[in-house]
């Protein structure tokens, strides 16, 4: 009974996270703060996300091949997103030009 009400859990947080992460990768797109097509990505697959959350709390027997891939899907945005501002700070530190702490008095 605690693991139906777990999975039912996740599928309504699924819908949350869906919403808030598509307006955020949005406004991320409007903005142009991350490159245009990352940030379209994002927000298909946030859609994606929001969708998958819908429909298993319409069709509680959907197929897990579905499920994977809109899982497998996510995963991968996350991780090349994650990788893209890990990539953009250490660009941006070794750009700024910090006085030596040794040098001043």
């Amino acid at each position: 009974a605690l693991l139906a009400v777990r999975e039912s859990a996740l599928d309504v947080i699924l819908v949350l996270v869906g919403l808030g992460g598509a307006a955020f990768c949005y406004l991320f797109f409007a903005s142009r703060l991350v490159p245009r097509a990352l940030a379209l990505w994002g927000v298909l697959t946030y859609v994606s996300m929001l969708i998958l959350g819908a429909s298993r709390i319409l069709v509680p027997s959907l197929p897990a091949p579905i499920a994977s891939v809109l899982f497998a899907q996510g995963s991968l945005f996350e991780l090349v997103f994650g990788l893209w501002l890990v990539a953009k700070a250490r660009e941006i530190a070794s750009r700024a030009s910090l006085p030596d702490a040794h040098g001043a008095s």
